[in-house]
């Protein structure tokens, strides 16, 4: 895999939790980007679909490995704007159901399709007609939450967005009711540690890393390790395993920080609604008293107003004299 250019967040639109938009944090967006990054060493030179498609981002990911890239989405405005932010001569996008997709039988090497299938209430539908869209040999890439693990760790009873979430038993039976072969991935976002050996000849393990918006990958080892850790014999050394440390606690925690983002994201929301409507209402305020001081009345009545600030004013000063003189 050559170097991968991520698309540059720009929050453009509110994230309501139905699809992800760019720039409302590094840790869910680190979850689809991992998928993309993972699944474009596989799309290396093939021809992909891209499976609700969202705002393009995947596409444009994908695209960067692979032949050609075809991005579908139920939304029509999200696929207008898709059109105008991720161009390249590789990238198409379509505007389609995908469970009625306008593409031809057999046309893609691979289909793309993550976290779609759990927002979906014909979702049957939807796995025949990846199948009918891949090649006989094709490849369907697909993710979904593990409804236990994930309303776990999310905290939330009921996603308003997700029509049916699956087991792993049952994801992988709906699976298999069109393809003979499935295999897993878990993915997991956590607070974690991971040790790896530092040399070649492990295939193992592919390192992804981002940088200043750049993905490189190690097939084996890790990308700018933050600790180094020795092992040393003059006779034999012991087999050096890769391990990854995690915890239930930090993957609470982890979702815990995220609960509490999006309900501060939801406060300020409500906060600068409510500072529009005031300065809506300020703004109408400022234009009727400016067209109320050009008015004729307004302008006809000065002087009698002049007068009135000064008798007020002389007549302050006298009570203020009469108030002295009383007193001493």
């Amino acid at each position: 895999m050559n170097k991968i250019k991520l698309p540059t967040p720009t929050r453009q639109h509110e994230f309501t939790g139905e699809r992800l938009v760019l720039g409302v944090g590094l840790d869910i967006e680190h979850e689809h980007y991992h998928r993309y990054v993972w699944a474009a060493d596989m799309c290396a030179g093939k021809t992909v679909l891209d499976v609700a498609s969202g705002d393009g981002y995947g596409s444009y990911i994908l695209s960067q490995c692979a032949a050609s890239v075809c991005g579908c989405e139920i939304n029509e405005s999200v696929v207008l704007a898709a059109r105008e932010k991720y161009v390249a001569d590789n990238l198409s996008y379509y505007c389609g159901d995908c469970k009625s997709t306008p593409f031809d039988d057999a046309q893609f090497d691979i289909v793309v399709s993550f976290e779609t299938i759990e927002h979906i209430h014909e979702y049957e539908a939807f796995v025949r007609e990846v199948r009918r869209v891949l090649k006989p040999e094709g490849v369907f890439i697909c993710s979904t939450p593990e409804t236990h693990e994930f309303r776990a760790l999310s905290q939330v009873e009921d996603n308003e967005f997700h029509v049916h979430e699956f087991e792993k038993e049952e994801f992988v039976a709906l699976l298999q009711g069109e393809f003979n072969l499935v295999g897993l991935v878990g993915q997991s976002f956590a607070a974690s540690s991971m040790m790896w050996p530092l040399r070649s000849g492990l295939e193992s393990l592919r390192h992804y890393h981002a940088q200043d918006g750049v993905v490189s990958q190690s097939d084996s080892g890790l990308i700018q390790p933050t600790f180094l850790v020795a092992v040393a014999s003059n006779w034999n050394l012991p087999p050096l395993y890769g391990s990854y440390f995690s915890s239930q606690e930090s993957k609470r925690i982890v979702s815990e920080l995220l609960i509490e983002k999006f309900s501060l994201l939801d406060e300020k929301a409500r906060r600068d609604e409510q500072l529009d409507v005031a300065q809506h209402e300020l703004n109408i305020a400022r234009s009727r008293i400016a067209g109320f001081e050009n008015s004729f009345s307004w302008r006809i009545t000065a002087p009698v107003r002049a007068l009135s600030a000064r008798f007020s004013s002389v007549s302050a000063f006298v009570k203020n004299m009469l108030m002295s003189g009383s007193s001493s």
